[in-house]
Parts: C-alpha cells; structure tokens; sequence
C-alpha cells in the first residue's frame, strides 16, 4: 500500500529545539482504496448509511471525502474548517476540488448554532480536533443533542474518538475486577443513550466510531445493508465492511471493559495519563513471566532518575501534542502499546495488522529498539495474510 501526505502540520521551533505539531494530517490513498486508518470507517459509515446529504464537522484535507470520491459514492457534502488558510492551500494545490463538496469556513459548533431548526442532515460526521485534544465542546451534552435534533429519524450522527482504552476491547482483554480503564467514547456514548439515541460502536486499537441514530430500525439496517456489487471496489468494501462489522459492541458490551471518563476534560495530556495508569495496571496484574516479557518488548530499563525524569518529560510532551523529533523512539513505544495484549495471543488476519507496524518497525531499527522491531516484523506474515485478501 502506498500512501502519499496531503498536508501535515507544520514544524516549528521553540526555544531552539524543533517539534512537530501533531493535530491535523490527511493522506491520499494509492494502491489501495482504503488507508488502514480511522478515515476508513468515517467513509464507510456515511456509504453504509446510503446518504443523500451529510454534514462534515471537521473537513481536514478532505481524506474522507477522497476514500468516498473513490468509492464512486459521492453525496453531497458540507464540510466545516475554521483552517482558512490550510483549505486555501490546499485548494491552490488542486485539493478539495469535489463537485458534491460545499466549504464552510467556520468554527464547528458556531455553525450548528446558525443552523435552522428545519435543517436536516441524512447524517453528521464529528471529527474535531486541536493541539489539545478534542474540540471539547463539541463532544459534550450541548452538542450532542444539537446533533441530534438536526437529523431525521433514520438519519445517523458519527463520531470519531481518539481513546487509547480501545485496545483493549478490540483484543478482548479485560483487566482485573478491582479496575477498568477510564474511556471518553464509552462516556460519549453513554450521554448519547441517556438522550434516547440507539448507539453502536467499533472499537480500534486506539479510537473508536461511534454510530448513533434515533431509530432501532435505522440502526438495524445500517448493519445489514448487503455487500457491495461494484467490481471496481468490491475488494475493498466488502473487505473492510467484514473487518469493522466484526468489531461491532453495543453500549452494554463496552461497559464489560471500560468505565466512564470523569475528568472534566478531554486533551490529551489526560487520556495519555489515564491510559499511562491502565498499563501500570495491567503489568501489576498479569503474572510475572508475561509481565516480563511485555517489559523487554517495550524496552523498559531501571534508570538514573535524571534518565527517567527525562522520559516523563517527553511523554508529557506526547501528550500536549509536540514530540521532538529526535525522540521518535518513545514515540514509537507509545504507537506500539497497543500490542500490549498480543504477545501470546498472536493476531488473525483481520485484527488491525496495517502498514503501520512494518514503518514503526523501521523507525525502531533506526532508533535501536530492536525488541519492538524484531516483533513488529514477525506480524508481517499475518498482515500479508490481510492484504492478499485485497489482491
């Protein structure tokens, strides 16, 4: 699979040191129709739900709208940014040229606000997020119902939610009864039931979707739409469609392993932290050898204090957004902790193995984390085994 950047978040200087923003990239799929991302079930919901008209908050590089254009699935769209400059970019460049797509340049929730009561959408795409973490706001009890009062009843309202705690739930591992990883998509869906919504979601290894929609009927069928008969995507769709709809829960499901989020808010400095203490929790409680054995795989040595208060500073730095970029190894541990559980289980072919794990792996060569490399690259039978699928 290859893949090509459409835009990345500019690298910028401070106090002489260089980091990387990591808040908003999109990619263009190549090979392959699809990215092996969360993008992926964004396109997929709104295909699925079969829309006429969908509203996009959060329109990014237009990543969703590029899998869809692909697809040969083009609704029209109305994609809100309040990125003036990075769309016009863009648009310069030649991108976001999609007949079907209406930009508006405004803050998310400024224009639900503006919207009349009478203003339907067949569905809602929430995918809104800064330097921070989540555009809070927009996550909460307000909105939520916002979103809710401007679809119909057989309308849908999808939500993209960075949670680390998902890797837990898509490898079936539940910790033990004294402790559950505290989860913002799990909270998420909670306020949306508790306002009469029907939900479902699909768990990833660190985000999840969130599908909510006011009718049992509509929920009923988004799931058991048939498999597509384009020749042209076949492969794809009907691969991707089986891969997401096996990792379906329902809102009861996900209680069996995580507990609400209580913090007030949503950045990542503190869903890093809380997911910092469910790995602590899950080292204490899984017997020693295999404790040992996630230990060397993440490369976890006794340090000097001075060594282990300058990790702490960079995960702190991970979790606000900015990783130097000569630090990428403690990055890389931190993309790999989703691995944590499958060291004895081994994957299946559809368990989420992506390119991904091969340029981590890469990465970690440079970097002299071998452990995680040589790791890394025994899964590249079972991704092969994933991508043959796709040929």
């Amino acid at each position: 699979m290859s893949i090509k950047l459409l835009i990345k978040d500019r690298i910028i200087k401070i106090k002489g040191k260089k980091y990387q923003k990591q808040m908003t990239f999109s990619i263009k799929p190549d090979k392959y129709n699809i990215t092996f991302n969360y993008w992926d079930y964004l396109a997929w919901a709104v295909y699925k739900s079969q829309v006429k008209k969908f509203l996009m908050l959060g329109l990014g590089g237009g990543t969703t709208l590029e899998i869809l254009s692909k697809w040969k699935v083009t609704p029209t769209c109305i994609g809100v940014e309040n990125n003036e400059e990075m769309i016009a970019e863009l648009k310069r460049k030649g991108w976001l040229s999609y007949s079907n797509l209406s930009i508006v340049i405004k803050e998310a929730c400024t224009y639900i606000d503006s919207l009349n009561p009478n203003n339907l959408f067949n569905a809602i795409v929430v995918d809104l997020y800064d330097t921070n973490g989540y555009v809070q706001k927009a996550y909460k009890e307000e909105y939520l119902r916002k979103y809710l009062k401007h679809i119909p009843e057989d309308g849908f309202v999808f939500l993209h939610c960075f949670d680390p705690s998902m890797k837990y739930i898509a490898l079936n591992f539940m910790f033990p009864e004294k402790y559950k990883p505290k989860s913002i998509t799990y909270s998420i869906a909670n306020e949306l039931c508790r306002q009469g919504a029907r939900v479902a979601l699909i768990p990833l290894w660190e985000s999840a979707l969130v599908i909510s929609t006011k009718s049992d009927k509509a929920l009923r069928y988004f799931f058991s739409r048939p498999k597509s008969n384009n020749k042209e995507n076949l492969n794809e769709l009907n691969w991707l469609s089986s891969f997401l709809m096996s990792r379906k829960k329902t809102i009861n499901e996900l209680k069996e392993y995580v507990d609400l989020y209580t913090k007030k808010e949503y950045t990542y400095k503190l869903i890093n932290h809380n997911d910092l203490i469910s790995l602590n929790s899950l080292l204490s409680s899984l017997p020693v050898k295999k404790s040992q054995e996630i230990t060397k795989l993440l490369n976890i040595k006794k340090q000097s204090n001075q060594k282990q208060t300058k990790k702490i500073k960079v995960l702190e730095l991970h979790s606000n957004g900015l990783v130097p970029i000569q630090e990428r190894t403690l990055n890389v541990l931190l993309n790999l902790k989703a691995l944590l559980t499958s060291i004895t289980e081994g994957f299946s072919p559809l368990e989420g193995i992506s390119e991904q794990i091969l340029k981590y792996a890469e990465i970690s060569q440079n970097y002299g984390v071998r452990q995680i490399a040589s790791f890394a690259l025994a899964c590249q039978k079972r991704y092969k085994e994933a991508i043959d699928i796709l040929e």
